[in-house]
């Protein structure tokens, strides 16, 4: 969220997985779009790509908003991130029912904000991490789900309690919110971490995942 905006901005560019199509050419330029329409106070963005386009290309969306009060992302695969929500968010990616050797492990989500988020969270991908970074502000009931990888709950910030851990899941309250918080990938590792200014948190996030930050700050 960029609160000096007027108005939503929104940037489209053709984007390949692993370099593997050279997507500066016109050609291939003019076959991705998108479209954005506003109705009824909803920002409706969706893309698309012409039919034969290579499977290796999609569309990257850079979208940049004054303030929203929530926020919906359905994407097939290829990154995710989010910077600054300040109300419920529900982000589902994943490549879905088409196997591809292009996009495996590439569609990992990632939410870092400073906001006092007590509205529904949950992000849900079939292949890649998923990670969120709150500040002190925030609360919830986490439930983080990675039956093929490993949860993490830190909290550098702010309290966990009635805090469960098992192989593959984790379930804590932060700060005695009753919101639910879900994190679930069925191809990678779930990450709650809570910081000061977490939308300036800049390591990757597979790098953190090597941190093995499983250590719960408990009342």
């Amino acid at each position: 969220m960029n609160e000096r905006l007027c108005c939503p901005r929104v940037e489209a560019t053709a984007w390949s997985a692993r370099g593997a199509v050279d997507v500066s050419n016109q050609a291939t330029l003019d076959q991705v779009g998108v479209t954005a329409t506003l109705d009824g106070g909803v920002y409706r963005i969706v893309t698309t790509r012409q039919e034969g386009l290579p499977e290796q290309v999609g569309v990257h969306l850079s979208i940049a908003v004054p303030s929203a009060g929530a926020i919906t992302v359905y994407n097939r695969g290829g990154p995710v991130m989010i910077v600054g929500a300040a109300g419920a968010v529900q982000v589902e990616n994943g490549r879905g029912p088409v196997e591809s050797e292009w996009w495996d492990d590439d569609a990992w989500i990632q939410l870092r904000t400073p906001a006092a988020i007590d509205q529904p969270v949950a992000l849900v991908t079939d292949s890649g991490d998923v990670a969120i970074i709150l500040g002190p502000a925030a609360r919830g009931a986490l439930d983080l789900q990675s039956p093929a990888g490993i949860p993490n709950a830190r909290a550098r910030v702010g309290t966990f309690d009635q805090f469960r851990a098992t192989g593959h899941s984790i379930t804590a309250r932060y700060n005695d919110g009753a919101n639910p918080i879900l994190l679930r990938t069925d191809n990678g590792d779930a990450t709650a971490l809570m910081i000061e200014h977490p939308e300036s948190y800049s390591m990757s996030m597979r790098e953190r995942m090597r941190l093995n930050v499983t250590t719960p700050r408990l009342r």
